[in-house]
């Protein structure tokens, strides 16, 4: 997300990474990665931070939260892309899903993703009635468990 729906984005910004600090004691760290996907997800960085994506020592994703681009190939290819980065098990959470393209794109991501198997719905408060896109802030919540 670009924070430009965001009255103050700065504060939201330290807010979420507030909320990432905050953890009990012994917890693993959470590592925030804010940026360009498709920069993020394609483009590791080296030591000395050469290529702005994740690091290429960098421990697989246990939480995925996209909220981009609403058409259909960038909803798609946010999931296909960001899988190869997940953990074996890992929630992935998908905004403005009211946007018919996202909806379907997604639904299609998860088919081709593993042929599906694994996922489930874990949360859904969307409703595919025509209101415009920027209005509603509907959200998806997967998780993927591993599969044996």
């Amino acid at each position: 997300d670009d924070w430009s729906f965001v009255p103050d984005a700065e504060a939201a910004r330290h807010a979420v990474g507030a909320c990432a600090a905050a953890r009990p004691a012994g917890a693993p760290p959470v590592d925030l990665v804010e940026g360009d996907a498709w920069t993020v997800l394609a483009t590791p960085h080296d030591a000395s931070g050469v290529g702005g994506g994740l690091p290429a020592d960098a421990v697989p994703i246990d939480v995925y939260f996209y909220d981009g681009a609403h058409d259909a190939l960038d909803q798609w290819r946010a999931l296909l892309e960001a899988e190869r980065h997940f953990a074996d098990e890992v929630v992935v959470v998908v905004d403005d899903l009211d946007a018919l393209a996202v909806f379907d794109a997604t639904r299609s991501a998860v088919a081709t993703l593993e042929g599906g198997l694994g996922w489930s719905v874990r949360y859904a408060n969307y409703s595919l009635a025509s209101t415009p896109a920027r209005e509603a802030n509907a959200v998806l919540v997967l998780k993927r468990r591993a599969v044996v």
